[in-house]
């Protein structure tokens, strides 16, 4: 079985990143959330500037200041800073889903 199509994909900013997925290799992922569509419905706010849910302004904090300036997407996939923002990337993807899901957990209601 193909492993693009048999694992869950964790993608913030379904949006964007979907796009550039479907332009680099033609297709979508079968099962997939979105973080960032996750963490809107916790800090959603009229004021959308007190509602930001880009990756890099929830957990830049986290990682290297260069992964915030990091702006070429449409890079060479080999490329070495392509490749180092990618790991920071996914790796801040991550980090939130986790995050998102123990706050999840620890506001669970028992019915």
């Amino acid at each position: 079985m193909d492993s693009h199509q048999s694992c869950k994909f964790i993608i913030h900013n379904t949006l964007f990143d979907l796009k550039s997925m479907y332009h680099r290799i033609g297709r979508f992922p079968k099962d997939y959330e979105d973080s960032a569509l996750l963490l809107k419905t916790f800090i959603n706010n009229v004021a959308t500037w007190k509602a930001k849910t880009g990756l890099k302004d929830i957990m830049g904090p986290y990682y290297t200041p260069r992964w915030q300036e990091y702006e070429n997407y449409d890079a060479p996939i080999r490329d070495k800073n392509f490749l180092e923002y990618a790991a920071i990337d996914g790796a801040a993807t991550y980090h939130l889903w986790e995050l998102l899901q123990e706050h999840i957990e620890e506001n669970r209601k028992t019915l």
